[in-house]
């Protein structure tokens, strides 16, 4: 190797070998916890366009999406009898059906009023994860009918 190639690679892996001294330490994933979603919640009641806002709106967005115990019911007015008879009878495996049921119709904010209340109404739920904390609001507000 060229003795100034060979000073350009001895610089390059000083460089590299500083950059990963100095770089920040890998964290692990930390769970969001019932008091911190609590704060955001009240921060979308109190301002609805401030960042803790945005926090709590997406963050219950996200949940009610990903969870595989939620699901968003449609109004089913024009429900045949077959349609109902198939649904209450077969409908989905064991493992597939929903613990909570949440109305399309149901909005972030009426969703935020009933976790702050249920916050307010269990006040221990703040110490736990936000999981934990949205469950028990579901299962109080949202539990599918059986």
């Amino acid at each position: 190797m060229h003795p100034a190639r060979a000073w350009q690679h001895t610089i390059l892996l000083a460089l590299a070998a500083a950059m990963f001294l100095v770089a920040p330490a890998a964290r692990s994933l930390d769970l969001t916890s019932g008091a911190q979603l609590i704060e955001w919640c009240q921060a979308y009641v109190d301002d609805w366009d401030s960042p803790g806002a945005r926090f709590c709106d997406a963050y219950l967005r996200g949940f009610v999406d990903g969870s595989p115990q939620i699901a968003i019911q449609e109004p089913s007015e024009s429900e045949s009898f077959t349609q109902r008879a198939t649904r209450t009878r077969l409908g989905r495996p064991v493992s597939a059906r929903p613990k909570y049921c949440i109305a399309s119709t149901t909005t972030v904010p009426e969703l935020v009023v009933q976790l702050l209340t249920h916050a307010r109404d269990m006040p221990s739920q703040g110490d736990t994860d936000a999981s934990v904390v949205i469950y028990a609001m579901l299962a109080r507000y949202h539990p599918c009918a059986t």
